[in-house]
């Protein structure tokens, strides 16, 4: 899982536990107006292919973790439990898309979409 706190326009997405090793990742960092929409999306982890990992974990259908170069893409994934997934799309960073489980998807949509604003 994931803790997501948003703190003077930056949104933080913070990794516990094993996360980080799996991810090899601590926390990524994401300016909220570089934001381009925030949804709810137990589907996401849906199929195999998530693209060249550099580096992650990936075993299908259980985690994905770590950063995905897919289609000219670059995603950051995140995802053991497909219910609580959220996607996050991004404009101009260093991911063009992030890929989460959080405890409570709905509330972090509403206060990601509300820090826009």
């Amino acid at each position: 899982m994931v803790n997501v706190t948003i703190t003077d326009g930056i949104a933080t997405f913070e990794l516990k536990g094993l996360h980080k090793l799996w991810a090899f990742k601590r926390k990524i960092q994401i300016p909220v107006s570089s934001i381009k929409n925030v949804k709810k999306d137990p589907t996401a982890m849906k199929g195999i292919w998530k693209g060249l990992r550099f580096p992650g974990t990936h075993i299908p259908g259980i985690i994905v973790a770590g950063t995905f170069r897919s289609k000219g893409e670059k995603h950051f994934w995140n995802v053991t439990n497909k219910e609580k997934t959220i996607v996050i799309d991004i404009e101009g960073g260093h991911y063009d898309k992030v890929i989460v489980d959080v405890n409570n998807p709905e509330t972090v949509v509403s206060d990601l979409l509300s820090a826009q604003k």
